[in-house]
Order: C-alpha cells, then sequence, then structure tokens
C-alpha cells in the first residue's frame, strides 16, 4: 500500500513538472521621457564659428557656442523610487538633409539638473520629473563639418566680415537610464533649426 502511494505521488508530481509555467511578464516602465529644446521660444539657433580664408580650403574652427537640450524622466510609477544615481545614455543628432551625418553626445552624472539627487543618491515620488541639461556644439565627428558645400551670404554693414551659411534643419532624440537597475527609456524625436554664423578672416 505503501508502495502504490509512493507511485501515485511520483506520478502527480511528473504530470505537475509538465505542466506549462505562466509566460513572463516584464515589469511596467516607471519611466517616461521628455526632451526639448531650449529655450523653447527659439525658433533657429545661431552657431558661432571662425573661418579662415588665408588657406584653401579655408579652415574652420568653433567658437565657445551650443545649442542646449532639457531631457527628463518622468517618473510614473506608484511606488518611490531611491537609489544611487548611475546615469547613462546619449543624445544623439543628424543633419535630416544628410541623414548620414551623426553626431552623438554621451550623457553620465554630471549632466544631472535636479533637486531630486542628493550625495549621489536619486529619490523620485510618482510624478516627479528627473531633468538633465545636455548641449551639442554643432560638430561631427571625423571632422566633418554641418556647413560643408552650403552657401552663405555676407551680413550688410560688416564688409564681409560676418555671414550666414543657409538654414541647416536638424533631427535629435535620446536615450537615458537613470539606475544601474532600471531600464533606460527613448525620447521622442524632435527638430530644431540652426544658422552657423561664420566669422570671416580674409588675406589682404
Amino acid at each position: 500500500m505503501k508502495y502504490l502511494k509512493f507511485i501515485s505521488f511520483l506520478f502527480l508530481f511528473v504530470i505537475g513538472c509538465n505542466e506549462a509555467l505562466p509566460p513572463y511578464i516584464n515589469p511596467p516602465q516607471p519611466f517616461s521621457a521628455i526632451m526639448y529644446h531650449y529655450p523653447p521660444y527659439k525658433v533657429i539657433d545661431t552657431l558661432l564659428i571662425f573661418e579662415d580664408h588665408y588657406y584653401e580650403p579655408p579652415r574652420i574652427s568653433y567658437l565657445d557656442s551650443t545649442i542646449l537640450f532639457r531631457i527628463g524622466a518622468v517618473h510614473q510609477y506608484e511606488e518611490v523610487l531611491q537609489d544611487e544615481a548611475n546615469i547613462s545614455g546619449y543624445l544623439e543628432i543628424y543633419d535630416v538633409a544628410q541623414p548620414e551625418r551623426i553626431a552623438r553626445v554621451q550623457i553620465d552624472n554630471r549632466n544631472a539638473q535636479s533637486p531630486y539627487i542628493s550625495n549621489g543618491i536619486i529619490t523620485l515620488a510618482k510624478g516627479d520629473t528627473f531633468w538633465l541639461s545636455v548641449s551639442w556644439n554643432g560638430k561631427f565627428p571625423n571632422k566633418v563639418f554641418p556647413v560643408d558645400g552650403k552657401r552663405y551670404r555676407e551680413l550688410p554693414g560688416t564688409g564681409g566680415s560676418l555671414a550666414d551659411y543657409e538654414i541647416i534643419t536638424f533631427k535629435a532624440k535620446s536615450y537615458i537610464q537613470l539606475f544601474r537597475k532600471v531600464g533606460g527609456v527613448f525620447t521622442n524625436e524632435s527638430e530644431f533649426k540652426v544658422v552657423f554664423r561664420a566669422i570671416m578672416r580674409w588675406p589682404p
């Protein structure tokens, strides 16, 4: 009798092991992300460059001007999140007319501009937005200049010392992660326009 009970137990155990496990459900993403061009009222940004025509082709260098972006991670989970800041991600920008031209700016803890971080610890309640500030200086990698092949017009009354290149349209998107154990999130793609203003240096 004990033997039959043991066999019955084994049979039920095997049947139980062969039952399909319930499907794995990923935990809900606690964040959504937003990004906007800063300040938002600017229709067209101006970036300053220096163009030396003593050389052929002219030598271009960038001055200390940048385009600013505000990127926010919006906490939409019910529970408070608190952990050590481990911010990572990137801002990616490409020329709409030449989408193969891509610039990428890395994001880390230094980009944080939020009251919700203290002594390296981030604390977020539902509805809080953790803001990051990211800037782009208008450069592409490998010494590719956005103004390559673009026409420019001299500004009146400057004696040819200032010129504006034609307006360039860019698009940007970002990926951000705040904590090591919580997955990152993408922002929507946004569009912005830039005019590169060149300070010209001509040979005598």
